[in-house]
């Protein structure tokens, strides 16, 4: 049974004053530009609802590797290589897509639409470095929940990696889109 314990999901969205150091803490957060996550993802939308491991996805200032998985898709094994400008698909079947539109190829290949630029941020638990809106915090001053361009993001289950308190559980919400993020496993030092 212990393998199926999770860290707890603490109440959210409970104060919008931020802790005394949260400007410390998220100029903490944007500093950590190499890391390296294992866990799976969950996509559901109006006419689809999918889910894939995510064996690695690494992240190395704007650039990712991620390994996704899945039988359920039908998609195998696919990486996807790249950065909000330029993206690689590389599919099971050996057969390779490169697109300057990654956000397109995305939702073409997977039918999975992903804010490419903003996810690595929203990964960490912390809105991207130009959004000036407020954000929401637990009562454990972990940042829960905030709104960007055009998504509304919830982060939970956080826990301490390294000098970084980063989230366990990360659900993006547009619309009738709804994107969850368990993470496993954080890897800072050996991205």
């Amino acid at each position: 049974m212990s393998g199926c314990a999770t860290k707890p999901e603490y109440n959210l969205a409970v104060d919008k004053t931020p802790p005394p150091q949260w400007e410390v803490r998220r100029a903490q957060l944007y500093t950590l530009t190499s890391w390296r996550i294992i866990g799976k993802i969950g996509v559901k939308q109006p006419d689809q609802n999918d889910s894939a491991v995510i064996n690695r996805w690494q992240q190395i200032e704007d650039n990712f590797i991620i390994d996704l998985s899945s039988s359920i898709l039908g998609m195998g094994a696919t990486q996807l290589v790249g950065n909000p400008e330029m993206l690689q698909i590389s599919k099971s079947d050996g057969e390779t897509i490169v697109s300057d539109t990654p956000e397109s190829l995305l939702y073409q290949q997977l039918g999975w639409s992903l804010p490419l630029k903003q996810l690595p941020f929203w990964i960490k638990g912390v809105p991207s470095p130009k959004f000036t809106q407020s954000v929401m915090f637990t009562e454990q001053g972990d940042p829960a929940k905030f709104r960007e361009s055009g998504w509304s993001i919830d982060a939970s289950r956080f826990d301490t990696t390294g000098d970084f308190r980063l989230p366990g559980k990360i659900k993006l919400t547009n619309g009738d889109v709804t994107i969850i993020v368990i993470i496993n496993e954080w890897h800072l030092d050996d991205a």
